[in-house]
This record gives C-alpha cells, sequence and structure tokens, in this order.
C-alpha cells in the first residue's frame, strides 16, 4: 500500500612530486607558533565538509584534517597546486588516508610553503575512485613574521567572498557535438513514512553522438534497499547492490544505450529511510560515438569517441515529502513532460 501511495505521487515520471617553490627563510621558532585552518566544502553533492588544520613544526607540518558527512571508510587526500574550481590533478603532497572522516599526517615540508596561497586540500571518494572529488578547500597564505613578541598590525577587513557560480545545469537542443558532458542525470524523491521512493533519468543531450552508459545512484548503508527496476515493469531488470564502503553503497544497471537528444528510464528505488534523511547521487560511466567526425578532419578520420563520467548534484531525501534535482526537471523536459516547477530549495 505505501508503495502504491508512493507511486501514485510520482505518477508516470518514466567527476608527492617536487614542488620547485621558493622556501621561505624564517627562524624555527616562528614557524613553529604558525597554524592555519582550512575550510574544506562539498564536492560532487557529497555532504562532506570539515577542517583541514596546519601546525607548523620547523621544516615540518602538522595536517589533521576532520570531516563529516561522504562516504566514510578509506579516502585519500593531498596537497594539489590550484584552487578547487582548477585544481591541477597532479599530487603535490601526499597526506594518510581518511579513516571514517579523520586523517593525521606530518609532512617533511614547511607550512610557509604550502600556505603560500598556491595550493588546495582534496578528499577523493576511495582508492578505487579517487577521480572522484568529496571535499576540497584552498590553503590560505601566511606571511611570517620575523619578530613574534611583537604583534602585527591589524590586516584591514578582508572582502566580502565573491558569490559562488551557479552551477550549470546541461540543456538539451545544443547542435554542438563537443558538448560537455554529453550525458547527464537527475533525480526526485517521495517520502511517506519510513518509505522512500527514487525515481531517476538519464539525459543525452547532444544532437550527434549516441552514448552507452553505466547507471549508478550512490546511499548510505544506513538505508535499506526494498526493491528496484528499470523501465515501467516492477519485478523486471533489478539494479546490482554493490557495497562501497562502511558508509556507503551503490545501486546500478549498466550498458544503457540513450540515443542522441533522448531520455532514458525511469530507474526506480525503494528504500526503508530509517526514519532519517540522507543525500543520493547518482554517477554516469559513460561511452560516446558520433556517426559524424570531428569537424575539420581529413576523409577516413574515425568517428568522434569519447569516453568519460558525469556525477549529479543529487537530491536530499527521507524528510519532505517530494523533491527533486534541477537536472532532474531538465530531464524530465527533454523526455517530453514539460519542466516540473523551480526545483525546491534552489
Amino acid at each position: 500500500m505505501r508503495k502504491a501511495r508512493l507511486l501514485s505521487m510520482i505518477g508516470g515520471i518514466g567527476a608527492l612530486v617536487v614542488l620547485g617553490l621558493p622556501m621561505a627563510l624564517a627562524p624555527r621558532d616562528v614557524l613553529a607558533q604558525q597554524v592555519v585552518t582550512v575550510q574544506l566544502r562539498a564536492q560532487s553533492g557529497s555532504g562532506q565538509t570539515g577542517t583541514a588544520v596546519l601546525t607548523g613544526q620547523g621544516n615540518r607540518t602538522l595536517v589533521v584534517i576532520q570531516t563529516s558527512g561522504g562516504p566514510g571508510g578509506v579516502q585519500p587526500a593531498h596537497f594539489h597546486r590550484g584552487t578547487c574550481a582548477n585544481l591541477d590533478p597532479q599530487v603535490a603532497v601526499p597526506l594518510n588516508n581518511l579513516q571514517n572522516g579523520r586523517s593525521e599526517t606530518v609532512v617533511d615540508v614547511p607550512i610557509t610553503t604550502l600556505a603560500n596561497g598556491q595550493h588546495s586540500i582534496n578528499i577523493h571518494f576511495s582508492p578505487q575512485q579517487a577521480s572522484i572529488y568529496t571535499a576540497c578547500g584552498e590553503v590560505p597564505a601566511i606571511q611570517p613574521t620575523q619578530q613574534p613578541a611583537q604583534p602585527a598590525p591589524p590586516a584591514p577587513p578582508a572582502a566580502p567572498p565573491a558569490a559562488p557560480a551557479p552551477a550549470e545545469v546541461p540543456q538539451f537542443g545544443g547542435a554542438n557535438t563537443l558538448a560537455w558532458p554529453p550525458v547527464f542525470s537527475g533525480e526526485i524523491q517521495a517520502t511517506v513514512g519510513n518509505a522512500t521512493v527514487i525515481v531517476g533519468l538519464v539525459g543525452n543531450r547532444t544532437l550527434r553522438e549516441h552514448a552507452f552508459v553505466d547507471v549508478r545512484w550512490w546511499l548510505p548503508t544506513a538505508v535499506r534497499v526494498l526493491d528496484s527496476y528499470a523501465g515501467n515493469n516492477p519485478g523486471v531488470n533489478r539494479g546490482k547492490l554493490e557495497g562501497l564502503s562502511a558508509a556507503a553503497q551503490q545501486l546500478g544497471w549498466v550498458n544503457h544505450f540513450v540515443r542522441q537528444g533522448q531520455v532514458q528510464g525511469p530507474f526506480f528505488i525503494l528504500l526503508d529511510n530509517s526514519g532519517r534523511s540522507f543525500r543520493v547521487w547518482s554517477w554516469l560511466w559513460f561511452s560516446t560515438a558520433s556517426d559524424e567526425r570531428a569537424a575539420g578532419a581529413p576523409p577516413g578520420a574515425p568517428v568522434l569517441r569519447r569516453n568519460g563520467n558525469y556525477t549529479s548534484r543529487g537530491v536530499e531525501a527521507g524528510a519532505s515529502p517530494l523533491a527533486w534535482s534541477a537536472e532532474f526537471n531538465t530531464a524530465a523536459a527533454g523526455a517530453g513532460l514539460g519542466p516540473l516547477a523551480p526545483a525546491p530549495g534552489r
């Protein structure tokens, strides 16, 4: 009965090298007094946030990371050059893996080299899925003082941080074969009591590439999967449930064919939410091929092929009766269902 109520609510809505930086010269006791706190923000809709505290220890630095939310379990962490929005994928300084949200490392690099305004700390989903970033924070620059007994003059008021740029929501109908990402996914949730149903759609926003897509939805292990299926036939084509860590699991379907400018699905997941709210988001691995050659390619050149992955921004589930992601709104419009409304909370 509860499952039928949920489905009726929804109706038919069917991604240590040498630094090569000059080492700042400062007395050992000055470096030992310096502490920098890095604010870690969630990436890829993970919900993982926290801090990294850098403490100078002469020519070494103690780095303590503490986070909450996210997948839990073992997570790699590193210093990278650049900002979180423009990160050099090459590891600058490795750190010990997080174990259930915490890591402590002493690195053989002075704090003035790490906190020079050119580095960020990045946390990855797991050793097996390191290409997925779950949290990141820029390390602020510090200026070591040569006379620690004399207080530095007060700093001028900091300029207010720039407003974050709105995340792009892929749109259908673009004629550009090289649009990126070529595929995307969105999800909607409905909750009645302890029962939650997730409905997902996958869209191909290009007009010249068809795609083969592996579809996976991530959710915490604290919720129990009661049923899942693709299409409109309950009990047929159930998803494969796999554990990712002590805190996270994934439910997925593989090798779905999505034509140019079309939407594939729906994918249904029925859950026992155990009376709690939680976040669900999807991860796609895709391989596309174009029916045409790239513009300007010589005769006989192979057709355009691309591989990659895409992570949705996800949706909060288990709390409100109905909520959906902006990507789902776009996918619904691409399927000819029309936009539902502005996504709740956006």
